[in-house]
């Protein structure tokens, strides 16, 4: 019959071996995880924005860092709107743990960016427009939080401004 402090010990020793398992696998498995964020991204983005979204090439490099090659997004029936040779970013691991994403770094080399404006049709209107849902009720404008909302936007906006950018060869 075991004591109390050896059955500690035990599921102690179970947990961290399940815990360095996981771990390992995730380190085994981050590519094909990255490669499926990156397709519900581009069938997301031809779903809501009428667009195409491509990334010819995708890997983790080191422990938190993300390399891309020739990003590309094009709207349909307009002029592309960025093509990017390769971007890479280092993402921040302590606000990740916490379940929010924050670049410290970011390289663009080789690309251009563009909008562009064909009489009254631009190339980035289908990420302007607002999606009306008719299900929706009005609120009360003294049951609107405005102060939290505004909080929420900048705090995720800011986030994904890199601490530290390098550009190289772009156009804009």
């Amino acid at each position: 019959m075991r004591t109390f402090k050896q059955k500690a010990l035990l599921v102690a020793k179970i947990t961290g071996v399940l815990l360095i398992v996981l771990v390992i696998a995730f380190f085994i498995f981050r590519n094909q995880l990255l490669q499926t964020a990156i397709v519900k991204v581009t069938e997301k983005v031809k779903r809501d924005y009428n667009s195409n979204f491509s990334v010819n090439e995708a890997n983790f490099i080191g422990l938190s860092g993300v390399d891309l090659h020739d990003v590309i997004l094009v709207p349909n029936n307009a002029d592309t709107i960025f093509r990017i040779e390769r971007i890479r970013t280092d993402v921040s691991l302590m606000p990740l743990l916490l379940g929010d994403i924050q670049l410290e770094a970011m390289e663009l080399h080789n690309g251009y960016a563009q909008m562009v404006k064909k009489g009254t049709k631009r190339n980035i209107d289908a990420f302007l427009k607002r999606k009306r849902d008719s299900t929706s009720t009005a609120i009360p404008s003294d049951k609107k939080d405005y102060a939290r909302k505004t909080y929420k936007i900048l705090s995720k906006a800011l986030n994904l401004v890199p601490t530290e950018m390098k550009i190289k060869n772009m156009l804009f």
